[in-house]
C-alpha cells in the first residue's frame, strides 16, 4: 500500500515490504517508482503465508501500475510475482509454482504460474494508470483477470493447476520473484493488495470505482 512513503502492510500481518535497488516513494505521484528497467530494483517480502499442496492457494492480487513504455521485442516487465522459499529462490521453480504477472512485449497482461501460462486479449499502453486484478479460486481451471474492472479473455486453455510447494513464498512487485534480476518494471505501482481468497466480479468493481 502507499498510506506511507514505504510499503507497509496494513492487514496486521506484518508481512512489510523492503524497496530494493532504485525502486523509491514518489510524493507527486502517490505511487512506488522504479527508476528504470534495469538491475534489481523491486518491492520485496518474505515469509508470506501460502498453503501447500496443488491447487490450495485460493488468493487475489490486486493493484495499480503505470509504464513509462511497453516493453519492446522481446523483453517483457513483471507486475508482481511469488515462489517458494524453499523451492524456486535458487533460480529453478517447480512447474507450476510460481504465479506471476508480467505485461509483454505487444502490452498484454499475463497470468502465468511456471508453466501454463495465459494472457489477456485487450493491450495496454504507455504512461496511462491501469487497474489490474488477478484471482485464482483453486483447481485447473480457477484464473481470472479484470483490467479496468472488466473480466479479459484469455488468448488459451487453462490446462494446470497452481501447485505451490512450500508454506511461506517471497513476494516481489516489480520483478521476476525467482531471481529478483529479471525484467524489471519501468513505471509505478500504487496500493498494491493480496487476498487470501478469490475476490468475486462485484468485489473487483468495488475496488476499481475507489480509484487510486
Amino acid at each position: 500500500t502507499t498510506v506511507n512513503s514505504s510499503p507497509t502492510d496494513i492487514s496486521g500481518q506484518g508481512n512489510h515490504g523492503v524497496m530494493l535497488s532504485g525502486v523509491s516513494y514518489s510524493a507527486a505521484d502517490k505511487a512506488f517508482k522504479w527508476d528504470s528497467s534495469t538491475g534489481g530494483r523491486r518491492i520485496e517480502v518474505t515469509g508470506v503465508p501460502t498453503a501447500t499442496g496443488s491447487g490450495n492457494f485460493t488468493h487475489a492480487v490486486s493493484m495499480w501500475f503505470k509504464l513509462k513504455t511497453i516493453p519492446g521485442s522481446g523483453t517483457s516487465r513483471v507486475l508482481w510475482g511469488m515462489v517458494g522459499e524453499n523451492d524456486g529462490t535458487d533460480g529453478s521453480p517447480s512447474s507450476y509454482s510460481t504465479p506471476h504477472g508480467i505485461v509483454n512485449a505487444s502490452g498484454h497482461i499475463s497470468w502465468a504460474m511456471w508453466g501454463n501460462d495465459i494472457y489477456n486479449q485487450t493491450a495496454v499502453v504507455a504512461n496511462r494508470w491501469y487497474h489490474c486484478v488477478w484471482t485464482y479460486s483453486g483447481g485447473t481451471t480457477g484464473r481470472k483477470m479484470f483490467l479496468d474492472g472488466v473480466e479479459q479473455t484469455f488468448n488459451t486453455s487453462q490446462t494446470a493447476a497452481l501447485n505451490m510447494v512450500n508454506a511461506t513464498s517471497r513476494l516481489a512487485i516489480g520483478i521476476y520473484p525467482h531471481d529478483l534480476a529479471t525484467s524489471a518494471l519501468d513505471g509505478y505501482v500504487s496500493n498494491f493488495k493480496i487476498y487470501n481468497v478469490a475476490l468475486e466480479a462485484s468485489e473487483v468493481q468495488k475496488l476499481y470505482r475507489l480509484g487510486r
